[in-house]
């Protein structure tokens, strides 16, 4: 996508994808924060939009490098990102004794999207569309939609002033509010 519809020379890909990838990493540990500050399904759907909107500037904004580059590293940032929050939200999604099978669901789902994205942007370049038209279709505006759907699943309340749970010797040090 970046050497054949942004015009970036496959050596400078490379070096996109490193940079990128620092802030992919960023991005996980900040996610993890905020998703704890937030909450995780909030964190996931925001990560997920702006990311898909980031994604939308960069493939539609000019081809230059120096625009290139930090936006797909800010996009990683919000796609990538998000899965921090998302290890935890599917883990609470489902009650203990379905949490493995719940959560083995769900993640194997990934590929079929992968399969399907692949497939639509297959499509969309047989039909004599630009690889940025084919990337946005089956990519920046999947991820949008994506966390679009996260608006929808379940609230699972993980409220970050709910008072921590305390081992019986310390409950009784601490006052009672």
């Amino acid at each position: 996508m970046l050497v054949e519809g942004k015009g970036v020379s496959f050596g400078s890909a490379l070096i996109v994808l490193i940079i990128a990838n620092v802030g992919a990493f960023i991005g996980y540990l900040s996610h993890g924060f905020v998703g704890d500050y937030l909450g995780r399904r909030r964190t996931i759907a925001g990560g997920w939009m702006i990311g898909g909107a980031v994604f939308t500037i960069m493939l539609f904004g000019p081809n230059s490098e120096a625009f290139v580059i930090p936006m797909y590293a800010i996009g990683l940032f919000f796609l990538n990102g998000p899965y921090a929050a998302l290890l935890f939200y599917m883990g609470e999604s489902f009650p203990a004794r379905t949490r493995g099978t719940g959560v083995a669901f769900a993640h194997a789902m990934g590929p079929i999207g992968t399969i399907v994205g692949s497939a639509l942007i297959t499509a969309i370049l047989s039909a004599g569309f630009p690889m940025t038209v084919a990337a946005f279709v089956g990519g920046a505006l999947g991820m949008f939609l994506s966390g679009v759907c996260m608006l929808g699943c379940r609230d699972v309340g993980n409220d970050p002033h709910q008072a921590e749970v305390l081992p019986e010797d310390e409950e009784d040090a601490v006052p009672a509010t």
